[in-house]
């Protein structure tokens, strides 16, 4: 049983810094170290290891439940041997020292073994992950070429509504849907092959408009040599996360909201639960990632001109979070693993909090929304999902003003 118990140890440890990826040395390397107890491993110091691995800073109670298992040396290192045998494919190394196990992972192989295995899903299952580049104007429209972009977990028809006011006003108008859960670079190579297939006098003089991860996709798009359309001159970024936002691994709800929204919309999408990804989004969002990590090393387009528009009115009232913050802050448990769930939910009202008013729009924070050398950046009193967000074309479209002010002017 004792064996059982490391061998699941070893693994939970693996899987959770897997998820959560922290401590970058080297590009794409992370590193951690459970730390041995008298040459041994406690219960208590692994979850306390895991809490921060996850970037939380709860302190388990002192009186917390501690179970020890004892490192025997030479079994160990054997277990070990084998453990890293199996795990060399997925770029993970294990070593013993004296006084903690240490691991590594290298994330670009661990990502390259989770593509091999989606390719293999998507081929065994037939699962079709489709973009599309929607005309929206009519034949023949000659005004400005205009592309939006949606964001995570959305799709064309939360914005019908600004597509409705940018047709009006003469703008030829393309709205790129893609697989909304499907990881970055993936979509951003399906933008720059959608935007080549425009008509040849199309090809100039591209505005791309991008809500919330839309605005990552295409940072990614134009900052890359080997994917970037030279005809797109204009970048009019809303609420995006280009730092990051550690909520986007809390996703769940947007997920569950999508699938349902598509049961009225779009029923053949309703239940396709892997055709728009298989979740790698939220782990490209979180702050840690090996993409931030990539996006930090990119400089910014010298032909292309680059704004962002921020919200800062969150999707919660800061008020009533910070209440029931301070009322479980004030209780008393009965017993440590009670006080330990209490801080753990003292610790995620902190986080929500943290995208509130005045510091986010809900989902972003203000210093997510930021790019280095962009001057044009504003301040908007909007909510995350409002942002160009609308069923019935209306001048009163969040945002849409400061966009219309950005883009070029119909002749």
């Amino acid at each position: 049983m004792c064996r059982l118990t490391q061998c699941l140890g070893y693994s939970l440890c693996i899987a959770a810094l897997f998820l959560q990826m922290l401590f970058a040395d080297d590009v794409g390397v992370r590193e951690y170290q459970i730390p041995l107890i008298d040459n041994q491993i406690h219960s208590k110091a692994f979850l306390q290891t895991l809490l921060k691995i996850g970037g939380s800073d709860v302190v388990l109670p002192d009186d917390f439940p501690n179970q020890k298992l004892k490192v025997d040396r030479a079994s160990t290192r054997l277990s070990i041997f084998a453990w890293n045998a199996v795990l060399k494919d997925f770029g993970v190394s294990m070593f013993i020292g004296k006084e903690a196990l240490s691991m590594k992972v290298d994330l670009k192989t661990f990502e390259s073994t989770l593509d091999d295995f989606e390719e293999k899903f998507i081929d065994m299952f037939n699962v079709e992950r489709n973009a599309e580049l929607i005309h929206i104007s009519s034949p023949g429209s000659t005004g400005p070429v205009v592309v939006i972009l949606h964001g995570l977990d959305s799709s064309q028809r939360l914005f019908s509504g600004t597509c409705d006011v940018l047709v009006q006003k003469g703008y030829d108008l393309y709205f790129f849907e893609y697989p909304n859960d499907d990881r970055v670079i993936r979509n951003a190579k399906r933008l720059s092959e959608a935007l080549k297939t425009l008509p040849e006098d199309r090809q100039q003089d591209i505005s791309l408009v991008t809500v919330s991860m839309g605005g990552v996709i295409s940072q990614l798009m134009l900052e890359s040599p080997d994917l970037v359309v030279d005809g797109v001159t204009r970048f009019i970024a809303c609420v995006p996360p280009f730092q990051g936002s550690e909520l986007a691994s809390l996703r769940g709800l947007v997920e569950i909201g999508d699938h349902t929204m598509n049961i009225f919309f779009d029923p053949k999408k309703a239940f396709d639960f892997w055709g728009d990804g298989m979740g790698r989004a939220g782990i490209d969002l979180h702050p840690r990632s090996l993409l931030m990590e990539q996006l930090d090393r990119l400089e910014r387009n010298p032909n292309v001109t680059y704004s962002i528009l921020a919200g800062n009115t969150g999707m919660f009232n800061p008020v009533a979070l910070q209440n029931a913050r301070d009322d479980l802050a004030s209780e008393s448990p009965e017993n440590s693993v009670a006080d330990a769930a209490r801080l753990l939910s003292i610790d995620r009202l902190d986080l929500i909090l943290k995208f509130q008013y005045p510091k986010g729009d809900g989902v972003v924070t203000l210093d997510s929304a930021k790019l280095k050398g962009v001057e044009d950046r504003i301040l908007l009193p909007y909510s995350h999902l409002d942002f160009l967000t609308g069923f019935l074309a209306k001048e009163d479209i969040p945002a849409l003003k400061e966009v219309l002010e950005r883009l070029p002017a119909v002749e």
